[in-house]
């Protein structure tokens, strides 16, 4: 047992360092993945925009009302 441990855990660290190369599937995922990140930022910043713009309006509003 001793020796397959021995001889596998190198065998597993080269396996790791050989996947270190992208392919082209791998880079548009990466890509994709990326995009989307971004857009969901935006999104969120739009939405904290929209919140803010919101809650102003309704502070004018109730000022008004006092």
């Amino acid at each position: 047992m001793k020796n397959m441990l021995k001889l596998l855990v190198p065998l597993a660290f080269l396996g790791l360092m050989a996947c270190e190369k992208q392919g082209p599937l791998e880079k548009a995922g990466e890509e994709a993945d990326n995009a989307i990140e971004e857009t969901q930022d935006e999104l969120d910043d739009a939405t904290d925009e929209a919140q803010d713009k919101l809650e102003e309006g309704l502070d004018e509003a109730a000022d008004k009302v006092d």
